[in-house]
């Protein structure tokens, strides 16, 4: 059995206007120890997908679908059991490290309140396993960087302390959402070695969420590509990367600046994103794909599994990228 399996998963917001349909019959799954890496353009749905199925999204959506956790699904729980299972199994690092702590309380008070609220330990227990966790995290000075507050800290110190208080009740599952949004080049590399280091220690699985296909290319294990709130494709990500099998993915992969590329040949994708308020008939990448064929416009590709990869596109898969 997956330790996470989403099937069907459709979040519907509700608006003045029309309906916004920002994911759209997702399925995919994880395994123990896993990093899963889900990517695609700002708008494909990426977060609300995560958002929803840990009972995250806003109360305008309407959430359908499954999100079994250990056979669990999660869209059937109360506030009360997620509430749980958020502090204790599937916890999740926020996208802006400048913004996700409090301002007014010390990282102490933030990251002891965990501990005693979850675990049930004493405000001086909690305290000496937050400096064990942000040890882990390597943290200097941890026992006294402790109680600073949180504008004390840099950018890059701030996403550690994150992720230390993610993994203060060691959780089965950590989502990962732009964990290096907003950081430098060298501070980005720092978090990706410490989230490949706590998947080894804590045997932790990883969702990372991003639009840099150089940071999936160097951390995970698989890939969801989404468009459009749909999965285009997936699979292992040494396989995406060598022999991509989605018009979508190949001209993510194009559009990629390379040193072994003339400066003035830069790919972009043509067209805009895809507005969700518009519900689409068939593919949702039709209108900025090169192989578009007149079925793709009224058609929803069907969902082809072949070796381990998954696809949804019409057109033939030897076709793509020739």
């Amino acid at each position: 059995m997956n330790l996470l399996d989403i099937r069907n998963l459709q979040v519907v917001f509700k608006t003045t206007t029309k309906p916004v349909h920002a994911v759209n019959g997702v399925s995919f799954h994880l395994d123990v120890g896993e990093i899963l890496g889900v990517v695609g353009e700002s708008g494909s749905g990426k977060s609300q997908m995560t958002f929803a199925m840990v009972g995250l999204h806003s109360k305008n959506a309407k959430v359908s679908g499954q999100a079994l956790f250990e056979g669990v699904d999660l869209l059937e729980l109360n506030e009360g059991e997620l509430e749980r299972i958020r502090a204790t199994q599937i916890a999740m690092i926020f996208q802006n490290p400048m913004t996700a702590l409090n301002p007014y309380l010390r990282i102490s008070d933030q990251m002891a309140e965990i501990l005693t609220f979850h675990q049930g330990m004493l405000k001086s227990q909690a305290l000496m396993h937050c400096i064990h966790m942000l040890d882990v995290v390597q943290i200097p000075d941890a026992k006294n960087r402790l109680r600073m507050y949180p504008h004390e800290f840099s950018g890059g110190m701030r996403q550690r302390v994150l992720i230390a208080m993610a993994l203060l009740c060691q959780p089965r599952i950590l989502i990962a959402d732009e964990p290096t949004t907003a950081l430098d080049v060298t501070v980005q590399a720092q978090i990706v070695e410490l989230l490949k280091n706590i998947r080894q220690e804590f045997g932790t699985a990883i969702i990372l969420i991003t639009h840099d296909l150089g940071l999936v290319a160097g951390m995970t294990d698989r890939i969801v590509v989404m468009y459009g709130g749909q999965v285009m494709e997936s699979g292992t990500t040494e396989s995406i990367f060598s022999s991509p099998e989605h018009p979508y993915t190949t001209a993510l992969l194009d559009a990629v600046p390379r040193l072994d590329r003339d400066s003035d040949s830069l790919s972009v994708i043509a067209g805009d994103p895809l507005d969700v308020r518009d519900r689409w008939k068939g593919c949702p990448f039709e209108p900025r794909c090169e192989y578009h064929l007149p079925m793709c416009l009224q058609t929803r590709p069907p969902i082809e599994t072949a070796n381990g990869r998954i696809r949804a596109c019409h057109v033939d898969r030897n076709l793509i990228g020739k």
